[in-house]
């Protein structure tokens, strides 16, 4: 029962996203970025992303050659171009033609901030 009541709610939020979209790049970051802000990121980026997108944040993480799309790398500096709402969503709802996962179900909305942050740091 959880299971078809599960899937009917996924086909619905994906209806819905699709019918209404949302400017990403208009989205603000609500989470000052503070030293305390850029720790938890970094934590949470080793708990959660390491194992895709690697402990170097090359995109060589140890499950990165599964993955038809390699993972992001974030040494690059293309995170500057990147706003915070994308990167929020990206992260939040995943992406499946990056084969992203979703985090909601795993992330608070302030922790996905606080590794948006963390992010964004490394290119400064």
């Amino acid at each position: 029962m959880r299971i078809i009541h599960f899937t009917a709610c996924l086909i619905f939020s994906a209806s819905v996203s699709f019918a209404s979209e949302i400017d990403v790049d208009a989205i603000e970051n609500p989470v000052t970025v503070d030293s305390a802000s850029i720790t938890k990121g970094a934590k949470l980026y080793q708990k959660h992303c390491v194992v895709c997108h690697g402990e170097k944040m090359d995109g060589n993480g140890p499950s990165a050659e599964s993955f038809e799309v390699a993972p992001w790398g974030f040494i690059d500096g293309e995170l500057k171009e990147i706003s915070d709402g994308y990167l929020f969503q990206q992260i939040k709802n995943g992406g499946p033609w990056f084969e992203m996962p979703p985090f909601v179900l795993a992330l608070k909305d302030e922790q996905i901030w606080n590794l948006v942050n963390y992010l964004k740091s490394l290119g400064k």
